[in-house]
């Protein structure tokens, strides 16, 4: 089937030239030129130019399960959904880039991609949705895709209590509630831009430069949109804005009214690392309930990859479904946390894509593990430690040791989590 489409087409010329002797001296020679005209379409931006993401630790399609967030959010405890040794819970991602056809050339050699609407040649908008609570077991989940398309629910495609191996979970889904998560920090990964250069070819005017732009000070700012507790699902306000200066460290600039706070230091000088990441508990307390990061830019192509962390404050129905959870049958006793997000990419201010980021179900979630803690208690009879009274007579004294351990994430490798299981005192009988 032919593919038609309704855009640029530039005629292309081809001819033959052929000459030839033959044995008994006769000479043929002639021009050949196709029958019908030659035209060369320019394939029109489409959804495949453009990525958006959302992801945990990396893009997955396997389960990743935090050791004992589901018995410590089950107590009720707070603690941020962090794997491991990681910075963040989650990031969100866009790569997106302007239209060729806008893409125009001035007398001074420089390009434009606005056109002659005034618009931004292209941009993106991404943001983070609502979290869930399921019962999964821990292979469930695995290649399981999210509903990419809007209009039903995230998680909707997702087969579920038909009590075979196909469920990728069973029971009542939570949703959580303002009250029971808020976001504590953020910082900006990367941000890459892409120029275009000027080529000598009828069809093909431009291209894509291999490297990245390095004047990154000129790179187009990522701004920053929060929503607080108790406001509506779209009701958003503008926090500030992430920038490279021109040593490519990350800068934020407030919005009028509000303060940066940091997560080490309150240096205004400092840039925002994956070390040094905004703070917003210090901003705006446990507050924050919504994110959002929004761009425009001018150039060919860009893309920016924004981080976060997500803090678990349960209440009592997050508890009790927990707990629900954890009595479930079958293999169905992991709590799995998710929760979708969605991002459009514009073209001189028209939409172009509006879509769910992120593919998977199990890289825009994580499982919740129970703690699974290991006692251990030994009697030693150490010969340095025996009391000699004369040559015959020797008395042995005995060690008894008892410990409890267990693999902690590094997120909590804190006191508050730990000392419940420290043992502090005991009696030998």
């Amino acid at each position: 089937m032919a593919l038609i489409w309704l855009h640029r087409a530039y005629p292309i010329t081809n001819q033959i030239h052929y000459w030839e002797k033959w044995a008994d001296g006769y000479v043929r020679e002639k021009d050949v030129f196709p029958a019908k005209p030659m035209m060369v379409y320019v394939h029109p931006s489409s959804p495949g130019d453009f990525v958006l993401k959302k992801y945990n630790t990396v893009d997955r399609q396997y389960y990743l399960g935090v050791f004992g967030l589901q018995s410590i959010y089950k107590e009720a405890k707070t603690a941020p959904v962090v794997y491991s040794n990681w910075n963040e819970s989650f990031t969100l991602s866009s790569n997106y880039k302007a239209d060729d056809n806008s893409v125009a050339w001035g007398t001074d050699g420089k390009y434009t991609t606005s056109g002659s609407s005034g618009q931004p040649g292209s941009g993106t908008t991404i943001t983070d949705g609502r979290y869930k609570l399921f019962s999964t077991s821990k292979t469930s989940v695995n290649g399981k895709e999210v509903e990419h398309a809007l209009g039903s629910g995230a998680f909707s495609n997702l087969t579920h209590d038909t009590g075979t191996n196909a469920d990728v979970y069973r029971g009542q889904v939570y949703d959580l509630k303002d009250n029971d998560y808020h976001y504590s920090k953020i910082y900006m990964k990367d941000m890459k831009v892409y120029d275009v250069e000027k080529v000598d070819n009828p069809i093909i005017k431009f291209a894509k430069k291999g490297d990245y732009k390095k004047e990154y000070a000129e790179y187009p700012p990522v701004e920053v949109w929060l929503r607080k507790k108790g406001s509506g699902l779209d009701d958003y306000f503008k926090y500030g804005t992430f920038s490279f200066d021109a040593g490519r460290r990350v800068q934020f600039t407030p919005e009028p009214g509000y303060e940066d706070k940091w997560d080490l230091t309150q240096n205004k000088a400092s840039h925002v690392t994956y070390l040094n990441q905004l703070d917003l508990e210090a901003a705006f307390g446990n507050d924050i309930v919504g994110l959002r990061f929004k761009q425009d830019s001018p150039y060919y192509r860009t893309s920016f990859d924004a981080a976060f962390t997500l803090q678990i404050t349960p209440q009592q129905d997050m508890k009790d479904a927990i707990v629900t959870t954890m009595g479930q049958g079958g293999g169905y006793n992991t709590s799995f946390l998710a929760g979708d997000a969605t991002g459009e990419v514009r073209q001189l201010g028209a939409q172009r894509l509006n879509k769910r980021a992120g593919d998977y179900f199990p890289e825009v979630g994580y499982g919740l593990e129970p703690l699974n803690i290991n006692s251990e208690f030994a009697k030693h009879n150490d010969p340095r430690m025996w009391i000699i009274r004369n040559e015959a007579s020797r008395v042995c004294r005995y060690l008894f040791e008892g410990l409890n351990w267990g693999t902690f994430p590094t997120s909590l490798q804190k006191d508050d989590f730990t000392d419940h299981y420290v043992l502090k005192e005991g009696r030998y009988l």
